[in-house]
């Protein structure tokens, strides 16, 4: 924020009332952490870049977007069972091949393996176990790869801490702590946050649905009856402030 502060202020101000309910109100503190990923400081988002979780799902129901409520409702319903029913099946799958984790956090960690072993590293003070690992095909800041080198410290609880700061944001090792496991010879599967365990998948995937059942079984409905106000229907798209 500093940078951007010297570079342009007009630029600064503008982006340190995001997040506030108000824009305008000094009052209210600033909120960084709710669009900042770099503010995250609990950790609660896990790499993901946008803090409404449910925008990344307009392209998954795009065209049952378009269909009248009920219809709208009974894609939702049963695109989710699938989701449980498949990703249940799949975790299952991967436990009799004894991952640790999902095949695609599995992988991410097999490519940065890869990687790893490519670096270079130089222990700088082992009492605090910190190293610099050089990347001699890293990506420098103009944009062409060279060599570059990183920061990384093992601290006695917790993540190891990177100055790329994938470890710290996701809960995953990046390839630079894992070229440390190499030559310290520990398990880098002790370095991946719990949250990305396979057995935690299999729960976030264990859960049971009942179906509609026909129509002619269904209790009658008492309740009110919610009509759209007619002076506030219009033709066209929906105008959006």
């Amino acid at each position: 924020m500093d940078m951007i502060k010297q570079r342009d202020a007009a630029v600064h101000d503008y982006i340190m009332k995001f997040g506030k309910w108000l824009h305008n109100s000094d009052a209210e503190p600033l909120a960084l952490h709710k669009w900042a990923q770099v503010h995250d400081r609990f950790l609660n988002r896990w790499g993901i870049m946008t803090s409404n979780g449910f925008e990344v799902l307009n392209s998954v129901f795009r065209i049952a977007r378009q269909l009248p409520v009920c219809a709208i409702v009974d894609k939702t319903f049963y695109k989710c069972v699938d989701w449980f029913v498949n990703r249940q099946e799949a975790a299952i799958g991967w436990e009799a091949t004894r991952l640790d984790f999902s095949l695609n956090i599995t992988l991410v960690l097999h490519r940065r393996n890869e990687k790893a072993r490519k670096h270079d590293i130089r222990p700088m003070y082992y009492g605090h176990n910190n190293y610099e690992v050089i990347d001699k095909d890293g990506l420098l800041k103009t944009g062409v790869r060279g060599e570059v080198r990183y920061d990384v410290t093992f601290p006695p609880e917790g993540m190891p801490i990177c100055v790329c700061r994938r470890p710290q944001l996701t809960g995953i090792s990046c390839n630079h702590v894992l070229a440390v496991c190499f030559l310290r010879r520990l398990n880098p599967n002790d370095y991946v946050s719990p949250y990305y365990s396979l057995q935690n998948y299999i729960n976030t995937w264990s859960g049971r649905f009942n179906g509609f059942g026909n129509k002619w079984d269904w209790s009658l409905y008492n309740g009110p009856i919610i009509r759209p106000n007619s002076d506030k229907v219009n033709k066209g798209r929906r105008k959006h402030k």
